[in-house]
């Protein structure tokens, strides 16, 4: 895909002033933001790192005449009381207030949904934003684990159990069916 990175802001004055429909890449911290936009455009424009907290701005990527934004991630990011306040606070204001955001992709851990995660598909609910959730590191889990912890993940997290997919960025597993999902929620908006 010819995609390529826009820009880094680190507040909403800082984001491209336009009407171009934007889908935004959220989770916890080290759950594989990064690696699943890299996955989806099938080159490296995200920077990734092992180390959590390292995405601490909102970027962008354009895709012809759209927009994905990496957030950065709440959770276990090692870094200091003012720093994940500012995060928490840049969060919640591009969710309630970015008028370009169409939708939102929620990355989890297969293996361990938390409390957090609960909290945040609650704020997305609340913006009736379209939204896809995918379960993330799942070649970590055998073949009937999957089922059920999809089923589980729906029901800890109070969606559809269609809002979830899951997929592997390391194995590359199921990311056609993340790709198709992702581009629908730009199908949804203009419904």
């Amino acid at each position: 895909m010819d995609a390529h990175f826009l820009k880094s802001a680190s507040d909403l004055k800082d984001c491209p002033q336009d009407n171009i429909p934007e889908i935004c890449f959220m989770g916890r911290s080290n759950v594989g933001k990064s690696s699943l936009i890299n996955a989806f455009f099938k080159k490296k424009l995200a920077k990734t790192s092992a180390t959590p907290g390292r995405t601490q701005l909102l970027n962008y990527f354009e895709y012809k005449d759209k927009r994905f934004v990496d957030l950065p991630g709440y959770g276990f990011a090692k870094i200091n009381k003012n720093k994940k306040d500012f995060i928490t606070n840049l969060l919640t204001q591009f969710l309630n207030f970015r008028s370009n955001l169409v939708g939102v992709v929620l990355i989890v851990d297969s293996g361990v949904v938390t409390v957090q995660d609960q909290e945040v598909v609650k704020i997305i609910l609340q913006t009736g934003l379209n939204f896809l959730i995918v379960a993330n590191k799942f070649d970590k889990l055998n073949q009937s684990e999957r089922y059920f912890s999809l089923k589980n993940i729906a029901n800890f997290l109070k969606v559809n159990f269609d809002k979830c997919v899951f997929a592997s960025t390391k194995t590359h597993h199921n990311l056609a069916l993340v790709h198709k999902k992702i581009f629908e929620l730009f199908v949804e908006d203009e419904r």
